[in-house]
Order: C-alpha cells, then structure tokens, then sequence
C-alpha cells in the first residue's frame, strides 16, 4: 500500500483552482471541481503504477506518471512520482494550457 504526499506546489494548485472557480463559477462547483481533483489520487494507495507514463516528462531517473480528473468541459492531469511507497503528488495542469509550459510546472 503506498502512501500519499501532496507536495507544497499540487497543494498550491489545488487552492488556486478552487479560488478560480469560486470568483469566476460558484462555490459548489469549486468545491466540486476541487474535490474531484484531490480524490483522483485514492486510487493510488492500492494502485500507485495506475497512472499513465508522461514520456515527454520521464527520464532514466525518474517516471513521471498522472491521472486524468474530467470535470465538465475541463480536464486536468494529477501529476506524481512513485518511489519507495510514496507516491508524491507534484503539480495539477490543466490540458488546456500549451505543452511545453508543462515541463515547467513540475518542481520535483
């Protein structure tokens, strides 16, 4: 069973897209949207290689993996890294900013 870390930056995600969401939609879909994305990880304390591979991302080092979180038209990928046990969330993106602004999202 792995456990779970959240890292300082996903958190810091989490809390922007949720203060989006509340100024910009409505407090229930902020907490909705938010929810969503952090229980897409639960899945990973029984299943931390379930997440796909990020190629682009991943190094002899290190695989980058994530999980997909679809909230109405929005989609977003729960980026993490799974290492002895621990699986650490590293950032939230979301699919609709470009490619390359990706790499510098995740600060590991």
């Amino acid at each position: 069973m792995a456990l779970i870390r959240w890292q300082k930056t996903a958190k810091t995600h989490v809390r922007q897209i949720f203060d989006y969401y509340k100024e910009h939609a409505s407090l229930p879909v902020a907490t909705a949207l938010s929810g969503s994305i952090v229980s897409s990880v639960d899945v990973l304390e029984d299943f931390p290689t379930a997440g796909v591979i990020d190629a682009d991302l991943s190094t002899k080092g290190a695989i980058y993996r994530y999980v997909v979180v679809r909230y109405s038209r929005r989609t977003y990928r729960v980026y993490y890294l799974y290492e002895n046990d621990i699986c650490a969330i590293l950032a939230i993106w979301d699919c609709s900013m470009q490619p390359i602004k990706r790499k510098s999202i995740i600060k590991h």
